[in-house]
């Protein structure tokens, strides 16, 4: 028997090479946002949380790396805290454009808990639209459009959307979703 040679683990550069950033939106405002580190995507966060600026709080793994920054109120929140952040930090600058969507209105107005969009790059990644208490266990998921599942409770109420390429999901499409399960249709939707 042959032993397999191991790889070595690969490292990616501490840069904003592919920024996310997750924006959570209640009553048509960004509510919360959370900056990925790239590295540290899918680490467990380790260690208390620190606050480095006000509104600003940041994540560590137990290695004391930096994982996130955590934005509590991101309309108060400026690219300059940001960056004076990832300077302190080793990594490189934030560009304005990648935080655009915290100074943008809210891409949806209507009656729901939360709509939470991950931005990669500066532009939509992946959404989703919670329409129930978090926690709510779904029974279904179903595709609806090539863009668009939705998870179902027990019942048959409709839980959430998941908005798979939220720039090409126009507001009928999703609004005949949403009438379809009884749910009020949203106002407006403007994606950046």
């Amino acid at each position: 028997m042959r032993k397999r040679k191991r790889r070595p683990a690969e490292t990616i550069a501490d840069r904003w090479s592919s920024i996310l950033l997750e924006v959570w939106y209640r009553e048509g405002r960004a509510e919360y946002a959370y900056l990925y580190t790239p590295r540290r995507l899918g680490e467990a966060r380790y260690r208390p949380s620190v606050e480095a600026e006000p509104d600003v709080v940041l994540d560590f793994n137990k290695r004391g790396e930096l994982m996130g920054i955590e934005m509590l109120s991101p309309a108060r929140v400026t690219v300059d805290a940001v960056n004076r952040v990832a300077r302190e930090y080793g990594l490189r600058p934030v560009a304005p454009v990648h935080l655009r969507p915290l100074s943008a209105d809210a891409p949806l107005t209507g009656t729901y808990h939360y709509l939470e969009i991950t931005y990669r790059e500066g532009r939509p990644w992946v959404g989703y639209l919670y329409l129930a208490p978090r926690g709510q266990k779904s029974a279904r998921c179903r595709r609806i459009e090539p863009e668009m599942v939705v998870d179902v409770s027990q019942s048959g109420a409709l839980l959430g959307v998941e908005l798979l390429a939220p720039n090409h999901i126009s507001l009928d499409d999703l609004n005949r979703v949403l009438e379809d399960f009884g749910v009020h249709a949203m106002e407006k939707m403007r994606f950046e």
